[in-house]
């Protein structure tokens, strides 16, 4: 069997000129937002916030901004009064406060993928359907235990295109085979690092600053962190998901 195409990895959706295809759907965590929220939240096809980043929300300014089209998760952050001023402006509000199981992110991933069309199209590759991508926000900062969580669920949903965005960092998974990461500077780099998370990776690399050849990667033995992207495509081959990170520009 031919191998499968290399799978391209862009940020365009992140650029202040995006006119692109796809849906957007921009996801507001509880916790301090980056500078480019506003923009990007605009700019969104769907918008959803998970529990208490609807209060975020509400705080960056009622007039300015779009209400979310869901509010998602057990609802024990977000006030009250937010709840009723969404629903007046036709948000629907999803309780899901049975499930203490999964954390409200997780929650957001099934109400995207159930109730809108957001990844429709999508085959359990990502192949499909690979235009459409989630940015979540106020995913960095805070309780480190809080970031771990958010990037275990981007795990468990690593055949679906999403990215974490903050002010200093851009994540997102990439996954088993061959990637090609477009770096754009206006949006992220040069800096960047490969990170496996519970498995080793034998992962290689073209257009890093220390490139790897099937060199497994594995937390006690060896990580690429603090790497430089010196092409403006970077190809990453590995065998299991793992995370890219770089500099965010925005």
């Amino acid at each position: 069997m031919a191998p499968s195409a290399p799978r391209a990895v862009g940020t365009e959706f992140l650029r202040r000129d995006w006119s692109g295809r796809g849906n957007t759907c921009v996801l507001l965590l509880n916790h301090d937002l980056p500078k480019c929220t506003e923009r990007l939240w605009k700019q969104a096809t769907t918008r959803v916030c998970a529990d208490g980043g609807a209060s975020r929300l509400r705080d960056l300014g009622i007039e300015r901004c779009p209400p979310p089209h869901f509010i998602v998760g057990d609802l024990d952050s977000v006030t009250g009064d937010t709840l009723d001023f969404y629903r007046r402006e036709g948000t629907q509000v999803v309780d899901l406060s049975p499930d203490q199981d999964t954390t409200d992110l997780d929650k957001c991933y099934r109400v995207l993928l159930e109730r809108t069309e957001l990844w429709r199209d999508s085959d359990n590759d990502g192949a499909a359907g690979a235009e459409d991508v989630l940015v979540i926000l106020g995913g960095f900062g805070g309780k480190w235990d809080r970031e771990m969580s958010n990037l275990h669920v981007m795990m468990k949903y690593s055949h679906l295109n999403s990215v974490l965005v903050g002010d200093c960092s851009l994540a997102r998974v990439l996954g088993p085979g061959k990637s090609e990461v477009r770096v754009d500077p206006d949006v992220q780099g040069p800096g960047c690092s490969l990170i496996p998370l519970g498995r080793k990776c034998l992962v290689t690399t073209e257009g890093l600053k220390w490139n790897l050849n099937n060199t497994p990667l594995l937390f006690g033995e060896l990580v690429s962190t603090s790497n430089v992207a010196e092409a403006s495509t970077v190809v990453v081959e590995t065998d299991e998901a793992l995370i890219w990170s770089s500099d965010s520009n925005l």
